[in-house]
């Protein structure tokens, strides 16, 4: 990808908003694997659907508890991957970033070239800010962004919300 970001499709993200907002706090707080390994993901929390988890294999995740989340979840990725004409999806998760928190610039390591990494703010607001490359948006809930990963990156979320975007990885 040449760009820092590129628009890929809008969406409807108010039936993902009101399962979050039904589901237990708690949660976001049963997986710590990705912010424990990962310094500058310190700050987020994470629900894995389908995650690499330190080391080749990608795991999935099942919520048997959350099982509207996960058919939701899932419906939105496979949306995506027939609007892209992608081969697989490789990793969906849910990342929450808590107001006043931010990610520290970095690039993801041990990302394949025929990757594709796309976000999908779910709940988000104006002065959260996404930058990639030295070019800084505030994505708009709703729109599927692909980024480049593989370039500098970081996220502030100087809001008083807490952030939540839906992540997907899609191979060619």
């Amino acid at each position: 990808m040449e760009e820092n970001f590129k628009f890929v499709l809008k969406t409807d993200v108010e039936p993902l908003v009101r399962l979050l907002n039904a589901m237990p706090q708690e949660k976001w707080f049963q997986f710590t694997k990705r912010q424990e390994f990962y310094e500058v993901h310190r700050h987020t929390q994470t629900i894995p659907f389908k995650w690499i988890v330190l080391g080749p294999k990608r795991s999935d995740f099942k919520h048997p508890d959350m099982p509207e989340l996960e058919l939701e979840v899932n419906k939105l990725a496979n949306e995506l991957r027939e609007h892209v004409s992608g081969n697989t999806i490789k990793g969906i998760v849910l990342l929450r970033l808590p107001a006043g928190k931010g990610i520290a610039p970095h690039t993801d390591t041990n990302f394949a070239e025929n990757n594709h990494r796309y976000h999908l703010p779910v709940i988000t607001h104006p002065d959260v800010t996404f930058c990639v490359g030295g070019e800084v948006i505030s994505m708009s809930a709703g729109s599927w962004h692909e980024i480049n990963n593989l370039r500098d990156h970081w996220v502030k979320n100087q809001s008083t919300i807490d952030r939540v975007h839906l992540v997907v990885d899609i191979e060619e």
